[in-house]
């Protein structure tokens, strides 16, 4: 990966980046709704391949609970037409990641570029969007998701429309990640990225790019 090339526009990663997340803690509330075992619920969920038919946007937030309730069994009427509350039960299990905010709020003060570019289901992404935290909402230009676009990292489709929205050559994109085979797809297309391993470490190699955002340090 060359360093040469000035940065233009910084896609950060959201889950483990700007907020972190525990799937053990959103299957334990649907389970104690549901009258069943968090097991259930994950099995129902990750283990069935349902959530990534759900955010690569090939089901609806109304179909996926309905697969769930299908799945739990025992459900009927309990639902309503929104897919509520099952939606945001599933989907409070995340919390921000604040010292990321700092490293972007460095990159605002240089006017640097900046946006998101996930995989991410729509009822996640409203459930956080809601929450109002400041490190994941109302600082992106760009937000890139993977049920709207309908292609998930590390896939080729998803970088290709990130690199569109943001209208500047690839070698002048940075990303980070929190999973290699993402970072190694965003190299692919000829980007700069690195693997995220924390705040303080993202503003030590911003400040090695050359982005001038990333003097000083991070608390």
């Amino acid at each position: 990966m060359s360093d040469c090339s000035p940065i233009q526009f910084v896609y950060f990663d959201l889950g483990n980046v700007l907020v972190s997340f525990d799937p053990q803690r959103g299957c334990q509330q649907v389970a104690g709704w549901a009258g069943c075992q968090p097991e259930q619920v994950y099995e129902a969920v990750w283990e069935s391949g349902l959530e990534e038919v759900f955010e690569t946007g090939q089901c609806s937030p109304v179909e996926f609970t309905a697969r769930i309730a299908a799945h739990l069994g025992g459900l009927e009427g309990r639902l309503q037409p929104s897919g509520a509350p099952l939606l945001d039960l599933i989907s409070d299990m995340f919390s921000p990641i604040e010292q990321t905010l700092t490293v972007i709020q460095r990159l605002q003060k240089a006017g640097i570029r900046i946006g998101i570019l996930s995989n991410t289901c729509h009822a996640h992404w409203d459930w956080i969007q809601r929450q109002g935290w400041p490190v994941a909402s109302g600082w992106s230009e760009i937000d890139i998701l993977s049920f709207e676009i309908g292609s998930m990292k590390p896939a080729a489709e998803i970088y290709a429309a990130a690199q569109q929205a943001a209208a500047v050559p690839a070698e002048s994109i940075y990303f980070t990640d929190d999973r290699e085979e993402n970072v190694a797809g965003a190299i692919r297309a000829g980007w700069q990225a690195d693997l995220f391993r924390g705040p303080k470490d993202l503003h030590k190699r911003l400040g090695q790019l050359g982005v001038p955002a990333a003097a000083g340090a991070v608390e």
